[in-house]
């Protein structure tokens, strides 16, 4: 038989898929406010709530969790920053486990200058039905 506490906590606490923790939250709303130590609760494919860390803790349980205090998190705004060429095909190229210099100078900046304008070409018309599925907002 299950503890009061842990009866109570269960009924008190609403599921969430995700909470999405960040040193920093910036809010789309009128103020763009920035909250220290934020979260995003997400439930499906809609955010559930945003605010200080703390609070959405004591109203939601979540069934995963991502990021952390050297993370930014923009709930609402929907970056659809490309690279139409070249991102394409280096998707998978570069090792996951690199620091960012030697990401961008070991190998994608040898990788580019490789490029000819017919392969450029060839990567653009490749890559944007891809990038249709993200708009502009």
């Amino acid at each position: 038989m299950p503890s009061a506490g842990a009866g109570a906590r269960a009924s008190r606490h609403e599921p969430v898929d995700l909470l999405i923790r960040a040193g920093h939250v910036v809010t789309m709303n009128p103020r763009r406010d920035i909250i220290r130590r934020g979260a995003v609760a997400v439930r499906g494919n809609e955010i559930a709530a945003v605010g200080p860390e703390a609070d959405l803790r004591a109203r939601y349980e979540p069934a995963a969790e991502a990021g952390g205090d050297r993370f930014v998190a923009t709930p609402g705004l929907v970056n659809s920053h490309i690279h139409i060429t070249g991102e394409p095909l280096t998707r998978g190229y570069v090792p996951d486990d690199i620091d960012f210099a030697e990401n961008v100078f070991g190998w994608l900046c040898p990788l580019y200058a490789s490029y000819t304008a017919a392969g450029e070409a060839i990567c653009a018309r490749s890559g944007l039905p891809d990038k249709a599925k993200y708009p502009t907002v």
